[in-house]
């Protein structure tokens, strides 16, 4: 089972992008939208994605998804991206997903810079910025 569960995941790689498609099966085709979701396959104890697949999705995510207190939901080159959750309520709801920062993602982040580097101490180093902002 766990190796059909890993060959699945092929349907979201192709030649051009270095991480995985958001979605594969929406009405307009594949999404290749640059999302922290594809963390959660790289990031978990028995990872369908790993090695240098999911090195290079760390990759991606650390150069465009990746601030001091928490993960993107959309890089701001994205024509979508909306950098700021504020406005009336329809916006703030609109904002979710469209480039606001969660700090809850940091976890499947760390958890997949550890399964690829096996590094604490950089571990340690990226989560400082957060500890201190939330000791302040």
């Amino acid at each position: 089972m766990a190796k059909r569960i890993e060959a699945s995941f092929d349907a979201y790689s192709d030649d051009t992008h270095s991480y995985l498609a958001d979605v594969i099966d929406s009405e307009h085709g594949v999404d290749f939208s640059l999302r922290p979701n594809q963390l959660f396959a790289t990031g978990c104890a028995h990872q369908p994605v790993k090695g240098e697949r999911a090195a290079k999705v760390l990759a991606a995510c650390e150069q465009s998804l990746l601030t001091p207190v928490g993960l993107r939901t959309l890089p701001p080159d994205d024509s979508r991206y909306q950098g700021h959750y504020r406005g009336t309520q329809a916006q703030r709801d609109s904002a979710y997903h469209m480039g606001t920062s969660w700090p809850w993602l940091l976890g499947p982040y760390i958890r997949t810079h550890l399964n690829v580097h096996a590094d604490t101490t950089s571990a340690r180093k990226i989560l400082a910025p957060f500890v201190q902002e939330i000791v302040r």
